[in-house]
């Protein structure tokens, strides 16, 4: 029995992706290539692999609302990559365009989480790429200019008005951050501190809430029409859940 169930998880293991299982593998060499890396550096382990919080011996509540804000982007991005891939093989040009919408959504914040958490604008790209802040926030705003043009049709059809709220809560952090008003920079540091990140922390979760609710519906609208194209199989067909080729939206409205 015992060997029976280690064949079937063993079997289970290898017929599944081979981005699954390859996962931990590449985790694990990964630690042996930061453990290396280190030893040469002189850098502990310790102050790689535990909580900032907990290697610098700060209090718990430091970076709560930070590391906050990094967990809901990577909701964000989540919703948008998952509901991407389900939607992929929709027979409707409209849905696949809708996909990769959220595809794309889904990859610029997953790399804005991967920026907040590991400081990309603030250390890696000026120390390592010779970057500006300006410029890697000028760098954003273009790549999202460029998904907003070229998928104008699924933002019209969704509850835009909470991208443009956040949008807009960045660009008054940007603006304070980079260009603070004169007012600002005589304000106590725990109010010029709100003022800076307040809008951004509340953009943020308005970001993340619009990519959520536009992926819902994507995948409700992609699951209502499956649903529509089975019940519309002619008899002696495939439904279109088992793989046969679905009907067309005009075929659907004239019945058999």
């Amino acid at each position: 029995m015992t060997l029976r169930f280690i064949a079937t998880a063993f079997r289970r293991l290898f017929r599944a992706p081979k981005v699954f299982w390859l996962a931990p593998v590449v985790a694990a060499l990964g630690l042996m290539y930061a453990y290396t890396f280190t030893a040469r550096l002189g850098i502990s382990m310790r102050l790689i692999l535990r909580e900032p919080v907990s290697a610098a011996g700060a209090p718990f509540y430091y970076g709560y609302l930070a590391s906050l804000a990094g967990l809901i982007w990577a909701v964000g991005a989540a919703a948008c990559l998952f509901a991407a891939a389900c939607v992929r093989r929709s027979d409707r040009d409209q849905t696949r365009r809708d996909g990769r919408f959220l595809l794309y959504s889904g990859l610029l914040t997953g790399f804005l989480a991967f920026d907040d958490i590991f400081l990309f604008h603030e250390r890696i790209a000026t120390r390592v790429f010779q970057l500006t802040e300006k410029e890697v926030f000028s760098a954003y705003a273009i790549i999202a200019l460029v998904i907003a043009i070229r998928f104008r049709r699924t933002l019209a059809r969704s509850n835009y008005l909470l991208i443009v709220a956040a949008c807009a809560l960045f660009a008054v952090s940007l603006v304070q951050d980079l260009w603070p008003p004169a007012w600002l920079a005589i304000a106590k540091s725990s109010k010029r501190t709100l003022l800076e990140d307040g809008p951004k922390f509340v953009g943020i979760v308005a970001w993340s809430a619009y990519l959520i609710q536009t992926s819902l519906e994507i995948v409700r609208r992609w699951h209502g029409e499956d649903q529509r194209v089975e019940r519309g199989g002619r008899p002696g067909r495939q439904s279109a859940s088992v793989g046969a080729v679905p009907l067309g939206e005009d075929e659907l409205q004239r019945g058999d």
